[in-house]
């Protein structure tokens, strides 16, 4: 019966709104992930022009603007997308009011800045009529609703003493007035991008270049020898390429390449990490090379913590299904001796199900002293998956990294521990509250984990 009931209220809404107001457009969404709100409503099978858009709230707040498959962010707009889609519903994608939410307090100004036009370059991707700029707060709020994870902005009230995010944002709205988004080019790289956009009023195609992680070397393929550069912050130059290529160097900083005609081709050559993210930060010392299967196993059971969706807190986490893995001993050219891990993937699976694998320990290691954090080593394909760990004390108690909400909200919104990259890179992550390392994830960020 209460099914029933809001069936009939969405729909008398729906047929008052959509006739007197025409012009409106009526968004089904927001709420964050939303994606149980939006099957409940269209399962029932309402007329279609009762909505005319998918919305979503995309509370980024420290989050990657590219981190696939999690929850309440710009790229979950996919997967209420294709919820609407499985029930026969074809709507555009757009932004709701709340739009954009993020704090230079937590992740800096100067990851404001460039984060914040990487959400706006993934909306203009997602093809959103609707495109906050760098915070829903606009000029930033002069009372305490700026403390707030909604009232940051690229000035602050009263005085708008310009911010980074101020110039990055105006740079952008420029350089893309007017354009129609077409597709991003491939790179080499699924981690480095180049989207696509056409500008009909002077007849000009422009490129957004950016990567999530580290520094690219990219050749540039050009249709002509014109080319305008632009950087963040509007800074340009204008020239002509020799032999019609252009070496550039991608960056987490988008840049904009302007031209007369489509790029042919990108490549991607030498990928470099030197951030905190990236790297072994000083103390850190090696517990186990993880180079030998003497030592190290697969696990053949499942692991609760990681799978069973009827063990942890939280029912918005990603779903994730023991896969059918191997491991074994390689030979790299940098390292040198390492383990190297593979999935064969299912693809009966539903295409949000994630598949995960296990190494274990034969016997334990012990480590000596108190530690505060975590590291590895890791080889990347910018698959985009990600590292967990599980740790036990001497006391028995376990330390899980598990990203579930259940021992700590330790969510790698940072994508910290995600495999954005290509090549070796070092992942990081506190255990205690105790570690250097920052974990910017909304919610406990003690790191108790």
């Amino acid at each position: 019966k209460l099914v029933e009931e809001r069936r009939a209220v969405v729909e008398q809404v729906g047929r008052v709104v959509r006739k007197d107001f025409p012009q409106l457009r009526v968004l089904l969404g927001n709420s964050l992930t939303c994606g149980e709100l939006i099957a409940e409503v269209l399962r029932h099978k309402p007329p279609t022009n009762t909505f005319t858009h998918i919305g979503t709230e995309a509370g980024q707040r420290t989050t990657l603007p590219e981190k696939p498959n999690f929850p309440f962010t710009i790229m979950w707009s996919r997967q209420l997308r294709d919820t609407a889609r499985a029930l026969g519903y074809d709507y555009p994608v757009t932004c709701s009011a709340e739009d954009i939410c993020r704090k230079q307090d937590t992740i800096g100004v100067v990851n404001y800045a460039e984060w914040s036009v990487r959400d706006m370059l993934v909306m203009h991707a997602f093809g959103f009529e609707d495109i906050g700029g760098a915070g829903v707060g606009g000029s930033g709020a002069g009372n305490c609703y700026d403390a707030t994870i909604y009232g940051g902005g690229p000035a602050r009230m009263p005085y708008n003493y310009p911010e980074p995010a101020f110039a990055s944002t105006a740079t952008l709205t420029r350089v893309l007035d007017g354009v129609r988004f077409l597709r991003f080019v491939p790179t080499g790289s699924l981690t480095v991008y180049a989207a696509e956009f056409e500008r009909p009023a002077d007849r000009r195609w422009i490129y957004a270049v950016w990567a999530v992680r580290g520094t690219a070397e990219l050749t540039v393929r050009l249709g002509s020898r014109r080319v305008e550069r632009v950087g963040l912050y509007g800074q340009t130059t204008r020239g002509f390429a020799g032999f019609k290529r252009l070496k550039v160097t991608a960056s987490t900083a988008a840049q904009y390449l302007l031209t007369d005609t489509p790029i042919r081709s990108i490549d991607c050559g030498v990928r470099t990490y030197t951030d905190e993210t990236s790297v072994p930060r000083a103390g850190f010392r090696v517990v186990d090379a993880v180079d030998s299967l003497s030592r190290w196993e697969l696990a053949k059971e499942r692991n609760r913590l990681v799978d069973d969706p009827g063990y942890f807190k939280y029912t918005y986490d990603i779903y994730r299904t023991l896969g059918k893995g191997s491991v074994r001993e390689v030979e790299d050219p940098e390292k040198g001796r390492c383990l190297e891990l593979e999935i064969e993937s299912n693809g009966q699976l539903h295409k949000l199900m994630n598949e995960y694998v296990e190494i274990k320990l034969k016997e334990p290691i012990p480590i000596p002293g108190d530690i505060h954090s975590v590291g590895l080593w890791v080889k990347g394909n910018s698959g985009w998956g990600q590292i967990f760990w599980e740790l036990e004390d001497a006391a028995g108690q376990r330390l899980v990294s598990s990203a579930l909400g259940q021992y700590g909200n330790v969510m790698d919104y940072g994508g910290r521990l995600s495999i954005n990259y290509d090549g070796w890179a070092f992942l990081s992550m506190p255990v205690t509250d105790r570690s250097p390392i920052r974990d910017l994830s909304t919610g406990d960020v003690g790191n108790i984990w």
